[in-house]
């Protein structure tokens, strides 16, 4: 008769192994006796082949004149405890219930028994209490036999796992073999080096084989029932997201479970099994154990996986990789090998570091897959990430007429009349020659246009400066402070020692405390010597020319009564009042008196405008006018 290989129940929480037979032990609870059918002893410890009888007194099992030594019963199992692998050595290990046993080959095999008896051919084992008989291929206790069983290859914890490729555009899983199914497509078998049956749908154990009338795999006098294929992977499926309803979605090749909230959450495998707890899943053709927090089918159990939240198609905002670049809300921001930004089709995913591929959270990149323990399924490839349009803001060199490209450094560049030129680093060193430039923390070498650092033998080739846009203004004379006077265009206004105005014959001038003359931007004045001194060298300081007194066209300081002039901004005073500040579109400081070009900060402490390593001092305001209403 055929016996089907499964546990023998005792009750709704504990079994036996198959062929055994349970029996009471004097604890009350279910022990295990290793034989089928088995009389059970009234010591409570001790059982006998069926048909014979318990002697107590001799510790024998009678059959007529012939007696044997009885077999002692093991404890049940429970069907609630953990299932957990059994060690071999630190990296090989058996699934629960069954024993460690050399190979011929001198590696570990798995027993399909607990506490089994390793035969000396290196290829069987017996239950434990028998004996094995090498030469009739038995196990043997007394006058008891019976067949003895065949290891198989025990699981390497660091061996490489990876899909089994079918043809050039389907694969399984790993340890599973590729069985062609009756559609004549590929199907995958969740056996290793298994048999595929005729009839395309089922697959049997390797050394077994296929009995389609009764749907068993069989071996000898055993049978076990046949395993279902399923589908094969298609490595050249169209990648797309998993439609839970018609808000919400999964990545591809993820599964649409229901979370706790009653909302849809998204478990990071194909067909996969939502686990009761709502939290949880497990991978197609395995069952939750919610009490071990396994994934298990038959004697099989690994950690299980967690579901993250499904993502709302309404969700319409992009994800920012940098200031220029973004992803799509239901992507990853990865660097590509070219090292600008690709998209992952997949949230919160690995980059691998080929720079090519991810894969999902929870998995690793390794040798052309997405692993988590014995699963794996193909990566996925990045795409080139969206290119954001930005205004690019200028910056704008002292003065306001002149201004650089953003991430530019303004460097004095010429001396009369006074220029700037822009340098292609952020907050760049200025070099004396006032033609080239060199990155933060390096220092000019003017004599080989190069940029060094003193503490290492790290030389650059020191940046051209190029030639600044000119701030768009309407080309006129130069209105000074007040709006009583005005200078030509390409001179700057300098206050007189009487409250009048001079003009300066160069642009951005510095105006000598003498009331009289003036200097080039970048030098100061020297009454002593008449002179004006600065990197370039010294020359001669100028003569102020008389400013003209024009009425020019005044500017509304909010909805107040006070006015500046058209080129100044206006700024309040600490009074309340409205002041003016003798620069256009200015930057009011905090303290009430002073102000700063545009782009720059006030520094109160130092009483300067700071932009990077541009510092120079604050200008002051002067009272508003006040115009009479008519």
């Amino acid at each position: 008769m055929e016996e089907e290989v499964s546990n023998v129940k005792c009750d709704s929480t504990h079994e036996c192994p198959s062929r055994h037979t349970c029996c009471k032990l004097s604890s009350g609870q279910w022990g295990c006796c290793p034989l089928p059918s088995a009389v059970c002893c009234d010591d409570k410890v001790h059982c006998c082949p069926e048909g014979t009888t318990c002697s107590v007194s001799t510790g024998k099992c009678n059959k007529g004149d012939i007696s044997l030594p009885w077999f002692e019963k093991v404890p049940s199992i429970s069907t609630v405890e953990e299932v957990s692998n059994v060690k071999c050595d630190a990296t090989h290990e058996c699934p629960t219930k069954h024993t460690c046993c050399k190979l011929s080959s001198g590696q570990w095999g798995c027993c399909p028994l607990p506490n089994a008896v390793c035969c000396n051919d290196h290829v069987h084992c017996c239950p434990e209490g028998t004996t094995c008989s090498v030469s009739t291929g038995k196990c043997n206790k007394g006058d008891i036999s019976l067949p003895w069983f065949e290891k198989s290859p025990a699981i390497t914890m660091e061996e490489e796992v990876s899909n089994v490729q079918c043809d050039s555009t389907h694969e399984c899983p790993s340890k599973h073999t590729c069985c062609k199914l009756s559609s004549g497509q590929w199907g995958c078998c969740p056996l290793p080096s298994a048999v595929c049956c005729d009839d395309k749908v089922h697959c049997c154990p390797e050394g077994t084989t296929c009995e389609v009338s009764s749907g068993k795999c069989k071996k000898k006098d055993c049978s076990m029932p046949w395993f279902e294929k399923v589908p094969s992977i298609s490595t050249v499926q169209e990648v797309s997201n998993v439609k839970c309803d018609a808000t919400h979605e999964c990545p591809t090749k993820h599964t649409c479970c229901k979370l706790a909230s009653g909302q849809w959450g998204c478990c990071p495998l194909p067909s996969a099994v939502c686990c009761n707890d709502h939290v949880h899943c497990c991978p197609e053709g395995t069952t939750c154990s919610v009490s071990t927090g396994k994934c298990e089918r038959g004697d099989i159990s690994f950690p299980w996986f967690e579901k993250k939240a499904a993502i709302s198609v309404e969700e319409t905002s992009n994800i920012k990789c940098d200031a220029t670049h973004e992803c799509k809300s239901t992507d990853t921001c990865c660097k590509l090998k070219s090292g600008q930004w690709g998209c992952c089709p997949l949230p919160k995913a690995v980059c691998c570091s080929d720079q090519v591929h991810c894969c999902p959270g929870g998995t690793t990149c390794s040798a052309g897959k997405c692993k988590r323990g014995d699963v794996s399924i193909p990566w996925f490839e990045k795409k080139a990430a969206l290119t954001v349009q930005v205004t690019v803001e200028k910056t704008p060199c002292p003065g306001g007429k002149q201004e650089c490209p953003t991430n530019h450094t303004c460097c004095q560049r010429g001396t009369t009349p006074y220029t700037w030129g822009c340098c292609d680093f952020p907050t760049a060193e200025c070099c004396p020659d006032r033609k080239t430039c060199c990155p933060k923390g390096y220092h000019c070498d003017p004599s080989r246009s190069t940029c060094y650092k003193s503490e290492s033998d790290e030389i650059v080739e020191a940046k051209q400066l190029i030639i600044p846009d000119t701030v768009q203004s309407e080309v006129g004379n130069v209105v000074c402070p007040g709006g009583q006077y005005q200078c030509p265009d390409k001179t700057t206004c300098c206050r007189g020692p009487t409250g009048t105005f001079g003009c300066c014959p160069m642009s951005e001038a510095v105006c000598c405390e003498d009331g009289v003359h003036c200097c080039p931007q970048g030098q100061v004045c020297d009454p002593s010597s008449a002179i004006c001194k600065g990197p370039s060298g010294q020359l001669q300081w100028l003569d102020k020319l008389l400013a003209k007194q024009v009425q020019v066209k005044d500017i509304k300081c909010g909805s107040s009564t006070s006015t500046c002039g058209d080129t100044e901004t206006c700024c309040k005073m600490a009074s309340g009042q409205w002041g003016c500040c003798p620069m256009p579109k200015a930057v009011c400081c905090e303290d009430h008196l002073h102000c700063c070009p545009r782009g720059y900060k006030c520094d109160m402490p130092t009483s300067t405008c700071i932009r990077g390593d541009d510092v120079f001092p604050m200008a002051k305001k002067r009272p508003a006018d006040i115009f009479t209403k008519s």
